[in-house]
């Protein structure tokens, strides 16, 4: 059980080939509604894992969903404004006033989960130490002891293709995200 909740908690970055590019900057959405569809390994100290990840956003509901490298539902997150829920494949239940105190709860320590829909679209919180290419596009951030690193399919992709998320405990977050669609 806790290895299912750890994997829900790394949805934060991947591995695999991807057929579909991240929009242009004329294609992408200003309404903050999205969903993406993602392979992601995870790695902590000695424990990995490796699967799919569906995120969608609407308005102020936020739904995360983790599946195995075979499409096995594993849990599934959901954020909305006065609380979080997670709930495995096991149909356990676990409930908490926020997505963070949520993973710190199950997890034993924080993860920035409301952050990453900003680092998953390349744009980290204002104070983030960021590093921009040609384009003006973020190619890293450092983000309350978060580093972020972007990579893009190509010079006209505004969103990322790939992240890599880290912290100097060791902890690692690869997304590869194979499509990007918003409402």
């Amino acid at each position: 059980m806790r290895s299912v909740i750890l994997i829900m908690a790394l949805l934060l970055a991947g591995c695999a080939t991807s057929t579909a590019r991240a929009p242009s900057v004329a294609s992408e959405r200003t309404s903050g509604d999205f969903s993406v569809d993602a392979r992601f390994s995870l790695s902590s100290g000695s424990e990995r894992y490796a699967g799919r990840l569906f995120w969608r956003r609407n308005g102020t509901l936020e739904e995360l969903q983790v599946s195995s490298p075979f499409g096995q539902m594993l849990a599934v997150l959901t954020i909305q404004p006065g609380g979080a829920r997670l709930e495995t494949a096991e149909r356990r239940v676990f409930e908490a006033a926020d997505a963070e105190v949520l993973m710190r709860e199950a997890l034993g320590y924080e993860l920035p989960v409301t952050r990453l829909a900003s680092w998953l679209r390349g744009k980290p919180d204002a104070s983030a130490r960021v590093t921009r290419d040609a384009g003006a596009r973020v190619t890293l951030a450092e983000d309350a002891g978060w580093r972020i690193e972007y990579d893009y399919s190509d010079a006209a992709a505004s969103l990322p293709e790939r992240l890599l998320v880290t912290r100097a405990d060791g902890f690692e977050l690869r997304l590869r995200i194979e499509e990007w669609q918003f409402e």
